[in-house]
């Protein structure tokens, strides 16, 4: 799997999470605390996928897709935040 590919399948992942409605997750206290869990396992990811691309310099940042991969993952952290 390349960076390129392993940040497309984090992208999605985030979107997944965020567009992924928890109705009914507040009746069941379980669900609530999966879907929490998820959501910090994703932000870690997120983080982690943020810190290997700034360490690998410009050509890492040119394999996620440019600068508008790193814009792409302030903007799930962002919703993330929001949802946390």
């Amino acid at each position: 799997m390349t960076f390129g590919q392993a940040l497309r399948g984090t992208v999605l992942m985030a979107a997944a999470a965020l567009v992924a409605p928890p109705l009914g997750a507040q009746d069941r206290p379980g669900e609530l605390a999966a879907i929490r869990a998820e959501l910090a396992a994703l932000a870690s990811d997120l983080q982690a996928l943020r810190s290997a691309t700034q360490a690998g310099g410009a050509a890492a940042v040119q394999a996620a897709g440019g600068a508008s991969a790193l814009e792409r993952m302030d903007a799930i952290e962002a919703r993330l935040v929001q949802l946390t």
